[in-house]
Protein backbone atom coordinates (compact mmCIF):
# COMPACT_ATOMS: atom_id res chain seq x y z
CA UNK A 1 0.00 0.00 0.00
CA UNK A 2 0.83 3.63 -1.03
CA UNK A 3 1.54 5.61 2.25
CA UNK A 4 3.11 8.38 2.03
CA UNK A 5 2.11 12.27 0.00
CA UNK A 6 5.69 13.28 -1.47
CA UNK A 7 3.95 16.66 -1.50
CA UNK A 8 3.10 16.60 2.40
CA UNK A 9 6.64 15.40 3.38
CA UNK A 10 8.48 17.96 0.85
CA UNK A 11 6.42 20.95 2.14
CA UNK A 12 4.37 20.72 5.11
CA UNK A 13 1.87 22.69 6.20
CA UNK A 14 3.95 25.34 8.40
CA UNK A 15 4.84 28.83 8.16
CA UNK A 16 8.52 30.18 7.74
CA UNK A 17 8.56 27.03 5.24
CA UNK A 18 12.54 26.49 3.98
CA UNK A 19 13.50 29.36 6.57
CA UNK A 20 11.82 32.14 4.70
CA UNK A 21 10.40 34.24 6.50
CA UNK A 22 5.97 34.68 5.48
CA UNK A 23 6.25 31.44 3.32
CA UNK A 24 3.13 29.74 4.03
CA UNK A 25 2.40 26.29 2.96
CA UNK A 26 -1.13 25.19 2.94
CA UNK A 27 -1.52 21.81 1.92
CA UNK A 28 -4.32 20.37 -0.60
CA UNK A 29 -4.25 16.84 -0.28
CA UNK A 30 -3.12 17.02 3.05
CA UNK A 31 -2.79 13.25 3.84
CA UNK A 32 -1.67 10.22 1.97
CA UNK A 33 -5.33 8.64 0.61
CA UNK A 34 -5.36 11.36 -1.80
CA UNK A 35 -1.94 10.83 -3.78
CA UNK A 36 -3.47 9.30 -6.95
CA UNK A 37 -5.08 13.12 -7.10
CA UNK A 38 -1.71 14.53 -6.64
CA UNK A 39 -0.25 12.32 -9.28
CA UNK A 40 -2.90 12.74 -11.57
CA UNK A 41 -2.53 16.50 -11.10
CA UNK A 42 1.02 15.92 -11.77
CA UNK A 43 0.65 14.13 -14.75
CA UNK A 44 -1.87 16.27 -15.88
CA UNK A 45 0.39 19.43 -15.92
CA UNK A 46 3.66 17.85 -17.31
CA UNK A 47 0.43 16.47 -20.45
CA UNK A 48 -0.42 20.07 -20.79
CA UNK A 49 3.51 21.42 -20.69
CA UNK A 50 4.06 19.08 -23.44
CA UNK A 51 1.01 20.24 -25.62
CA UNK A 52 1.52 23.28 -25.51
CA UNK A 53 5.25 22.54 -27.47
CA UNK A 54 3.04 20.60 -30.02
CA UNK A 55 0.51 23.64 -30.45
CA UNK A 56 3.20 25.74 -30.93
CA UNK A 57 5.49 23.80 -33.18
CA UNK A 58 3.33 20.94 -35.13
CA UNK A 59 5.54 20.64 -37.90
CA UNK A 60 8.14 19.50 -35.29
CA UNK A 61 6.22 17.13 -33.12
CA UNK A 62 3.72 16.07 -35.82
CA UNK A 63 6.28 13.94 -37.78
CA UNK A 64 7.68 12.71 -34.42
CA UNK A 65 4.77 10.56 -33.90
CA UNK A 66 4.33 9.27 -37.89
CA UNK A 67 1.89 12.14 -38.67
CA UNK A 68 1.77 14.12 -41.56
CA UNK A 69 3.66 17.60 -41.63
CA UNK A 70 0.68 20.01 -41.22
CA UNK A 71 0.18 22.98 -43.19
CA UNK A 72 1.39 25.37 -40.77
CA UNK A 73 4.61 26.76 -42.86
CA UNK A 74 8.05 25.39 -42.71
CA UNK A 75 9.72 25.20 -40.30
CA UNK A 76 11.22 28.59 -40.49
CA UNK A 77 7.62 30.26 -40.37
CA UNK A 78 7.12 31.97 -37.02
CA UNK A 79 3.70 30.47 -35.38
CA UNK A 80 0.59 32.92 -35.47
CA UNK A 81 -0.01 35.26 -32.16
CA UNK A 82 -3.10 32.89 -32.04
CA UNK A 83 -0.87 29.91 -31.60
CA UNK A 84 1.65 31.36 -29.69
CA UNK A 85 -1.29 32.61 -27.16
CA UNK A 86 -2.61 28.79 -26.92
CA UNK A 87 0.39 27.34 -26.36
CA UNK A 88 1.39 29.83 -23.56
CA UNK A 89 -1.80 29.06 -21.82
CA UNK A 90 -1.16 25.20 -22.34
CA UNK A 91 2.25 25.87 -20.98
CA UNK A 92 1.08 28.04 -17.59
CA UNK A 93 -1.85 26.12 -16.92
CA UNK A 94 0.89 22.79 -17.24
CA UNK A 95 3.01 24.38 -14.38
CA UNK A 96 0.17 25.57 -12.70
CA UNK A 97 -1.02 22.39 -12.09
CA UNK A 98 2.04 20.51 -11.20
CA UNK A 99 2.73 23.46 -8.87
CA UNK A 100 -0.48 23.03 -7.43
CA UNK A 101 0.60 19.26 -6.42
CA UNK A 102 2.63 20.81 -4.06
CA UNK A 103 -0.15 23.04 -2.02
CA UNK A 104 -1.17 26.41 -2.41
CA UNK A 105 1.22 28.82 -1.25
CA UNK A 106 2.60 32.70 -3.01
CA UNK A 107 4.60 30.86 -5.51
CA UNK A 108 1.53 28.53 -6.80
CA UNK A 109 -0.30 32.01 -6.65
CA UNK A 110 1.80 33.57 -9.22
CA UNK A 111 1.84 30.97 -11.52
CA UNK A 112 -1.99 31.00 -11.24
CA UNK A 113 -1.62 34.94 -12.03
CA UNK A 114 0.54 34.01 -15.09
CA UNK A 115 -2.07 31.72 -16.48
CA UNK A 116 -4.83 34.25 -15.98
CA UNK A 117 -2.13 36.61 -17.91
CA UNK A 118 -2.51 33.77 -20.44
CA UNK A 119 -6.22 34.05 -20.37
CA UNK A 120 -5.99 37.58 -21.34
CA UNK A 121 -3.52 37.30 -24.11
CA UNK A 122 -6.56 34.79 -25.50
CA UNK A 123 -9.15 37.99 -24.99
CA UNK A 124 -7.17 40.07 -26.88
CA UNK A 125 -7.65 38.45 -29.85
CA UNK A 126 -11.33 38.36 -29.29
CA UNK A 127 -11.69 41.93 -28.59
CA UNK A 128 -9.15 43.48 -31.15
CA UNK A 129 -9.25 44.01 -34.42
CA UNK A 130 -5.48 44.83 -35.55
CA UNK A 131 -1.84 44.40 -34.54
CA UNK A 132 -1.84 47.85 -33.05
CA UNK A 133 -5.29 47.26 -30.89
CA UNK A 134 -3.97 44.18 -29.25
CA UNK A 135 -0.51 45.47 -28.31
CA UNK A 136 -2.23 48.02 -26.13
CA UNK A 137 -4.65 45.71 -24.90
CA UNK A 138 -1.77 42.99 -24.04
CA UNK A 139 0.38 45.97 -22.11
CA UNK A 140 -2.75 46.96 -20.30
CA UNK A 141 -3.13 43.55 -19.69
CA UNK A 142 0.38 42.99 -18.35
CA UNK A 143 0.69 45.73 -16.46
CA UNK A 144 -2.87 44.88 -14.95
CA UNK A 145 -1.72 40.72 -13.98
CA UNK A 146 2.13 42.48 -12.66
CA UNK A 147 -0.11 44.70 -10.01
CA UNK A 148 -2.17 41.21 -9.18
CA UNK A 149 1.23 39.65 -8.27
CA UNK A 150 2.34 42.15 -6.15
CA UNK A 151 -1.03 42.40 -4.24
CA UNK A 152 -0.57 39.17 -3.78
CA UNK A 153 2.65 39.30 -2.77
CA UNK A 154 1.55 41.82 0.15
CA UNK A 155 -1.05 39.86 1.22
CA UNK A 156 -0.14 38.50 4.20
CA UNK A 157 -2.67 35.91 4.70
CA UNK A 158 -2.32 33.15 2.26
CA UNK A 159 -5.93 32.53 2.28
CA UNK A 160 -6.70 35.94 1.75
CA UNK A 161 -3.87 36.02 -0.98
CA UNK A 162 -5.89 32.82 -2.57
CA UNK A 163 -9.23 34.62 -2.80
CA UNK A 164 -7.84 37.48 -3.88
CA UNK A 165 -6.09 35.71 -6.83
CA UNK A 166 -9.66 33.40 -7.36
CA UNK A 167 -11.70 36.43 -7.49
CA UNK A 168 -9.71 38.17 -9.99
CA UNK A 169 -9.07 34.55 -12.05
CA UNK A 170 -12.74 34.39 -12.86
CA UNK A 171 -12.96 37.28 -14.54
CA UNK A 172 -11.42 36.31 -17.61
CA UNK A 173 -12.46 32.55 -17.07
CA UNK A 174 -16.10 33.91 -17.39
CA UNK A 175 -15.02 36.24 -20.23
CA UNK A 176 -13.94 33.37 -22.69
CA UNK A 177 -17.04 30.67 -21.61
CA UNK A 178 -19.53 33.73 -22.77
CA UNK A 179 -16.96 34.01 -25.89
CA UNK A 180 -17.14 30.18 -26.46
CA UNK A 181 -20.80 30.29 -25.85
CA UNK A 182 -21.53 33.12 -28.09
CA UNK A 183 -19.49 32.20 -30.49
CA UNK A 184 -20.67 28.60 -30.79
CA UNK A 185 -24.02 29.38 -31.89
CA UNK A 186 -26.29 29.12 -28.87
CA UNK A 187 -26.04 32.18 -27.23
CA UNK A 188 -29.69 33.08 -28.59
CA UNK A 189 -31.13 29.60 -27.19
CA UNK A 190 -30.23 29.79 -23.85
Amino acid sequence: KFNYCIPARLMPTQENVMGITGFTMINVFPDDHHYHIVLTVTLMGVIMMFLSLWVVFPQIITPQFGGRNPSVGGRDTPPSTVRVAVGFYLFWTGVFSFLLATGVNKISLLAAAIHNWSEWLLIAHLYTHNDDQRKKFVAAASFFIWCVMYIILIIPDIINAFLFEECVGLWPDLQLMFAAWSLSGQFGDY
